[in-house]
């Protein structure tokens, strides 16, 4: 229905990789003309990942994760990969 009323529509899957993430937000800049909006956002993101890894990688972690959609998290999610 947006494409036939003339609106630029995009199809984004839901992501399963920080990489896929950080291309989606990329896409979404582009289409919006907003590239330099889009790569502030990418580093941030990159910036709370690196303050989220352990100082010390041997101690374990913990995360309760409570999720209100239908998506299932699981190996080879995005989850999984922001745990590993």
């Amino acid at each position: 229905a947006f494409q036939r009323a003339g609106l630029r529509t995009l199809f984004l899957g839901v992501p399963a990789t920080v990489a896929e993430s950080r291309d989606q937000v990329r896409a979404i800049a582009r289409a919006a003309g907003a590239v330099p909006r889009g790569e502030a956002l990418v580093a941030r993101i990159d910036a709370a990942l690196a303050r989220a890894r352990p100082a010390d990688p041997s101690r374990p972690r913990a995360l309760l994760w409570h999720g209100g959609s239908s998506l299932v998290s699981g190996a080879g999610t995005l989850i999984d990969e922001l745990l590993a």
